[in-house]
């Protein structure tokens, strides 16, 4: 393991959304490293049974359940870490989802549910660990997007729910300092998961037939991947291993060269250029609306 000074002899994580994609693959290589990992998930016996196959491979895995948007479920899980270990040294805030689709035709239930997840949920898991974290003068590592930074067509609302982690953690990342609390940011392109598949399975039902004023964004939605670039889960949790236990991390980490150049391209450009370049890129335009 890289140096970590200011962690215990064996480390302990919490992870949210690891029964799948970057959380498992992130659990499977804390675990390696020395970690022991707090796996939950709102899924509590697929957390189960992947913590299982896990512990085959080496390393403490310890399952839960934890909805991350349920007090009490978040309340359970921190009693029975304190209890075992008295403190935490790295939350991750891994548990969310993307919700697609043009901002006018998302129903206002379903964009409070995108933040309620997103960001409330990684916001109800920093308040509930920081006094776990402040007796291992641990960090908080959150699972963000480049759509945090940017943003085109059809993914409006997701990116509002990045926006506001971003801007969340940039306060923390100040308030925290003195207790020695660090926040780090981990800014993923398109991964390799079924992250963008569950997206686009559960497209606005009117943004999918044939009322929707706004039939030339489903091509791009629904072809998300053809034009961004692909990185795999192990590659990011890579990254965020190496933010879990390196002695001075960064406040940001970006997977991917394409997304460190279109948000290179964004600060740079004026704002009209951009729009433009992102509207061509997605075939987007006023030949492809309902007028």
């Amino acid at each position: 393991m890289t140096a970590k000074t200011q962690l215990s002899a064996q480390p302990s994580v919490l992870i949210t959304g690891a029964a799948s994609g970057i959380g498992l693959e992130t659990a499977r290589q804390l675990a390696q490293s020395g970690f022991k990992v707090y796996a939950t998930d709102r899924n509590g016996p697929k957390m189960a049974k992947q913590a299982e196959i896990l512990q085959r491979q080496g390393g403490t895995i310890c399952p839960f359940y934890l909805d991350v948007t349920d007090q009490i479920s978040i309340a359970a899980v921190l009693a029975e870490i304190e209890a075992k270990a008295g403190g935490l040294d790295v939350l991750i805030n891994n548990a969310g989802y993307a919700l697609l689709g043009p901002v006018e035709e998302i129903s206002d239930q379903e964009a409070h549910r995108q933040f309620e997840v997103n960001f409330f949920g990684s916001l109800n898991m920093i308040r509930a660990t920081l006094p776990l974290l402040r007796a291992r003068r641990g960090r908080i590592i959150q699972l963000s997007s480049m759509m945090g930074r940017v943003s085109t067509p059809g993914w409006g609302i997701y990116s509002a729910s990045k926006y506001a982690l971003e801007g969340l953690s940039e306060a923390l990342r100040m308030e925290l300092s003195p207790w020695g609390i660090r926040i780090i940011l981990i800014e993923p392109g398109s991964v390799l998961t079924n992250f963008t598949d569950t997206a686009r399975a559960a497209l606005p039902e009117k943004f999918r037939g044939p009322d929707t004023l706004y039939p030339g964004l489903r091509p791009s939605l629904e072809n998300y991947t053809d034009f961004t670039a692909n990185v795999t889960p192990a590659a990011v949790a890579r990254i965020i291993v190496k933010a879990s236990e390196t002695r001075w991390p960064k406040a940001r980490y970006m997977i991917d060269y394409s997304s460190r150049r279109d948000v290179w391209l964004y600060q740079l450009l004026p704002t009209f250029l951009t729009d433009w370049a992102v509207k061509r890129r997605v075939k987007y335009g006023k030949k492809s609306v309902k007028r």
